[in-house]
């Protein structure tokens, strides 16, 4: 099991798809990582290289999406060995693989929060299972939006 906790901050561009904004995500500021066990032990492991396109409307979710890619071998952590193991044919597969990625199929909110849940898959070490990225938004004004939250993965 892994939990994986992401914080992006992205800014609006030009309208996308449809007329909904399309948010460009903020590198400098915005985060990605995972908690993995090791030896009984929770070890928190950064990707530093993965990218974020996000199609977003609250009023028309319908027609939002979001599409996170992430270089697997980017990660950083303190452990050489715990590296090495990652990225290995028995977690990763970064070798064959190196990127992972998630595509929305759809986002709903729930209601009364700025609270939102996107079901879509995710393709990691050369296989495609669905998930549930359960993530939070604040609108800093009308060009940038923060999103935070979460997904675990089995």
């Amino acid at each position: 099991v892994l939990g994986l906790l992401f914080c992006v901050e992205a800014f609006a561009l030009e309208p996308a798809k449809a007329g909904l904004p399309h948010y460009q995500m903020v590198k400098a500021k915005s985060v990605l990582k995972f908690i993995a066990q090791h030896n009984g032990t929770p070890v928190e492991v950064k990707f530093n290289v993965f990218d974020a396109a996000i199609v977003f409307d609250p009023d028309r979710l319908d027609q939002s999406s979001i599409r996170v890619e992430v270089a697997l071998a980017s990660m950083a952590m303190g452990d050489k060995t715990l590296y090495d193991t990652l990225l290995s044919p028995d977690w990763l597969d970064a070798i064959a693989n190196p990127k992972a990625v998630f595509v929305s199929e759809s986002i709903d909110r729930i209601p009364q929060t700025q609270d939102y849940y996107a079901k879509g898959k995710l393709t990691l070490a050369g296989v495609t299972k669905p998930v549930m990225l359960n993530f939070t938004l604040r609108f800093a004004d009308d060009a940038v939006v923060v999103a935070q939250g979460y997904a675990t993965l089995q």
